[in-house]
């Protein structure tokens, strides 16, 4: 594990006014620290999220129903990503479903529709080296906020139908 040194130099109080220097060790965050902040997060919203969790080689996710669709929260030992299906391509009306998603990529904070094959994805990818545990929640939080969002926006024009079982 790598640390960061943090120097502050402050004016001591004393009579000698002497510089005085304090080490600040700034822990790495790891993949272990951001599942257990995954876990407390999901058991204040009352969701079991140990119930959808997976555990392969060097990677930790988790996919669950979100307003009746998939979301999947992956994490590897160097980033974390949220992603949230919003649907399936329409059939009809391509073009002006395309704009009105370059659109809506263009109002999105850290976050941006994709598109995978025929299905259409909000994606949030955030390196997980320096990530804090409020920080973790405030991008669930805006991320589910902006996958409701961005769902109610399409669906006003398009249908967005599920991936065919």
């Amino acid at each position: 594990m790598r640390n960061i040194v943090v120097v502050v130099v402050s004016r001591s109080k004393c009579s000698q006014r002497k510089d005085r220097m304090k080490i600040i060790r700034v822990r790495k965050t790891t993949r272990a620290d951001v599942v257990e902040w995954m876990h407390n997060y999901f058991k204040g919203v009352e969701i079991p999220i140990s119930d959808f969790e997976k555990i392969e080689d060097n990677e930790v996710h988790w996919e669950f129903l979100w307003h009746g669709k998939p979301y999947y929260i992956l994490i590897d030992e160097n980033r974390i990503m949220l992603l949230f299906h919003v649907g399936e391509i329409p059939t009809d009306l391509i073009l002006p479903f395309y704009r009105r998603c370059l659109e809506l990529n263009t109002e999105l904070l850290m976050a941006s529709i994709n598109v995978f094959d025929t299905s259409v994805r909000l994606v949030l990818l955030s390196p997980v080296e320096h990530l804090e545990e409020k920080e973790l929640h405030l991008f669930l939080e805006s991320h589910m906020d902006m996958a409701q969002y961005v769902l109610e926006e399409l669906s006003k024009d398009f249908e967005m139908n599920d991936v065919a079982e």
